[in-house]
């Protein structure tokens, strides 16, 4: 996890930031929504923090926002949220909308921690796709 000094300077050059609750605390004193929202100011299009069970929360053009977590049977989460940040940059990268890219990011996550190690059972895009629509 970065220093607060290192975010302060990285936030401010991207567009999507998403952090985990532990890095969001380390920066804002709080994984809270209110402080999700006080980063904001960085102006970002959006800014994000990932909640493992809990979902993910965002702010996108002044508005907080929700996606739940996918819930399956956990074996491991080592790995889980370097997952979810890749299939979110694949997602924004093939011009999918935010909120059905952080679905897509969820689902990938969650499938991915079903199984033991950090890169074991990384899905393919066509069964996250599957898994999507079989699961609420």
């Amino acid at each position: 996890m970065a220093d607060a000094e290192v975010f302060e300077r990285l936030v401010p050059l991207t567009d999507h930031a998403i952090f985990s609750e532990p890095a969001l605390t380390a920066f804002a004193g709080s994984a809270d929504d209110k402080s999700l929202a006080t980063l904001a100011r960085f102006g970002c299009r959006v800014i994000a923090v990932t909640r493992g069970e809990g979902g993910v929360s965002w702010h996108e053009n002044g508005q907080l926002h929700r996606q739940v977590a996918y819930a399956v049977d956990v074996v491991d989460t080592t790995g889980a949220g370097d997952v979810f940040h890749g299939a979110y940059a694949l997602a924004i990268g093939a011009g999918i909308d935010v909120r059905a890219a952080m679905a897509f990011s969820a689902a990938t996550a969650a499938m991915k921690c079903r199984h033991a190690g950090g890169r074991n059972g990384i899905p393919t895009i066509n069964e996250c796709l599957v898994f999507m629509r079989t699961k609420p």
